[in-house]
């Protein structure tokens, strides 16, 4: 008999071969997938806040430096005071808390 074909051995270690491969593999690329939607999600943050900006130059001055400011509270009252006054009302927000809701 002359059978010209591969042995249930050489398939079996030739699918072994491709699963580690396989396995080294798929976690970078993963990654590489994981970075670039977070990427991309961060672009279009970007693009709504820098939206936001704009909307409030039109309706406060372009002069950034004749905004209002807190001068004094911590960090968090600062910039809380300035989303409330300049970003949150030129975006689509469907619920805002103050405090916890």
């Amino acid at each position: 008999m002359n059978y010209k074909g591969f042995t249930l051995a050489e398939v079996l270690i030739t699918l072994g071969i491709i699963g580690v491969v396989a396995a080294m593999t798929l976690p970078s690329l993963i990654q590489k997938q994981q970075k670039k939607a977070f990427l991309s999600q961060a672009k279009v943050v970007y693009s709504i806040l820098n939206n936001a900006i704009e909307a409030a130059k039109v309706k406060y001055g372009t002069d950034i430096d004749n905004w209002e400011f807190l001068e004094t509270g911590n960090n968090l009252d600062r910039s809380m005071f300035f989303a409330e006054k300049y970003l949150i009302p030129n975006l689509k927000v469907s619920e805002y808390c103050k405090k916890k809701c």
